[in-house]
């Protein structure tokens, strides 16, 4: 501070402890967020999943049904990674997607589309989280 600013005299805080402050509200923030997006995010789970069958589109995407159980006490939403792999069981492509909410025991079907479909697999498998 200023002479001007400070005609009380009083010592200004050290570069330290300015730091010091900044960093700890920076800590406490990120401990903030991660409690709220525990409550926010559902709890539901562990998933049991299975593909049900897929299909080639006649816009080169690739349609798969998923069966999705939620075998947990809380609803929520399964993380469901899927595996596209070719005849060799070589990985061909993998997605992300989100299931419907599921409600605590409950089970979902739903079909997830891929659009940018590289090559046409064999198989697809899922795995649910």
């Amino acid at each position: 501070m200023c002479a001007s600013c400070n005609q009380a005299g009083m010592v200004t805080p050290s570069a330290t402890q300015v730091h010091g402050t900044i960093f700890v509200a920076i800590v406490l923030g990120v401990v903030l967020l991660a409690v709220l997006s525990s409550f926010l995010i559902g709890r539901g789970g562990p998933y049991a999943a299975q593909v049900a069958g897929f299909q080639v589109t006649a816009a080169g995407g690739l349609d798969v049904a998923l069966h999705v159980e939620n075998a947990g006490s809380h609803q929520g939403r399964g993380r469901c990674q899927l595996t596209l792999r070719d005849s060799d069981r070589a990985i061909v492509q993998q997605a992300l997607t989100i299931s419907p909410r599921i409600e605590p025991l409950g089970a979902v079907d739903f079909t997830y589309t891929i659009v940018e479909l590289t090559e046409p697999p064999a198989t697809v498998e899922v795995i649910c989280q």
